[in-house]
């Protein structure tokens, strides 16, 4: 039987003790080794060396994508426009602005909205520094959060606010707030402004100032508001518990005589002083001989 090698003994000296060679056992397993050489070679891609030129680099940027066709080149500066906006294309921005999208919060407060010129202007910036879809969004969803949060707390302190305003100014509430309109209105203030003051979602302290100006404007010198024909009802309860005292205080009042008409008003400036408190006569009754024991 022939020796598998004998087909060595036929190369030179030199080749036949080459340690490659030392792994084939036929002339078969050698050529086909060689045949899958020359195939792995010519779908591999060689490097440009340093002294290779512009186009022998192009030539293997062109081959290597076409092999590989997710790649992306690195733009040789984001300060260029054209190769900037085709490096953000290819992570993901869109071609318009008007593509993005504009997520709504799920748990969006009553009233809060984000201006829809506010939407296109973000969609714009966005566009021009190459945001993608998925980074505008959650930009938008952070920065809508933010807002949202800062809407709610305005809107609770705002609330607070009025609370305090109502609780000052008890009976005399609406009386007060409807002079503060209608002087706004004389000094053409905006529609806006004043419904904000009619609905009570304006600044409270605002409207204090302007019912001051209201006060100012309206009173003819010497005359105090509290005793117009309008009535005690237009007192807070810090002015009708003050008038209460005067009656209590000054012994010849008619009141302390049983007079139906100062019994009357009595009950007027219980009312206004108490503006939480029941309404029924015979409370109000009760509360009088209360402030007067």
């Amino acid at each position: 039987m022939a020796d598998e090698n004998d087909w060595k003994e036929q190369l030179p000296e030199e080749l036949r003790a080459d340690p490659s060679l030392q792994n084939f056992d036929s002339i078969d397993k050698l050529a086909k080794s060689y045949v899958e050489m020359k195939s792995f070679q010519g779908n591999s891609i060689r490097i440009p060396g340093e002294d290779a030129g512009e186009e022998d680099r192009q030539k293997f940027i062109d081959k290597l994508l076409q092999h590989a066709p997710n790649l992306m080149l690195k733009p040789e500066s984001l300060d260029n426009p054209e190769e900037s906006r085709e490096f953000w294309r290819t992570l993901g921005a869109p071609e318009k602005p008007e593509e993005y999208e504009f997520p709504e919060l799920s748990d969006q407060p009553e009233g809060f909205e984000v201006p829809r010129e506010t939407v296109d202007r973000l969609r714009q910036y966005a566009h021009e520094i190459g945001m993608t879809k998925g980074q505008f969004k959650k930009f938008v969803e952070k920065m809508t959060m933010d807002e949202a949060k800062r809407f709610t707390e305005s809107v609770s302190q705002l609330q607070e606010k009025w609370n305090g305003l109502i609780k000052e100014w008890g009976l005399a509430t609406d009386e007060r707030l409807k002079k503060a309109a209608d002087v706004a209105t004389k000094l053409g203030a905006p529609d806006q402004l004043i419904e904000s003051m009619k609905n009570k979602t304006l600044d409270p302290d605002l409207v204090k100032f302007m019912y001051s100006v209201a006060e100012a404007v309206g009173k003819p010198e010497g005359v105090n508001s509290t005793d117009t024909p309008t009535g005690p009802t237009g007192l807070t309860p810090a002015e009708a518990q003050a008038k209460i005292d005067e009656i209590y205080a000054n012994k010849d009042h008619p009141f302390h005589r049983g007079d139906a008409a100062a019994l009357k008003r009595m009950l007027e400036l219980v009312a206004a002083a108490n503006p939480q408190a029941s309404t029924d006569v015979n409370d109000l009754r009760a509360k009088v001989i209360e402030f007067g024991s």
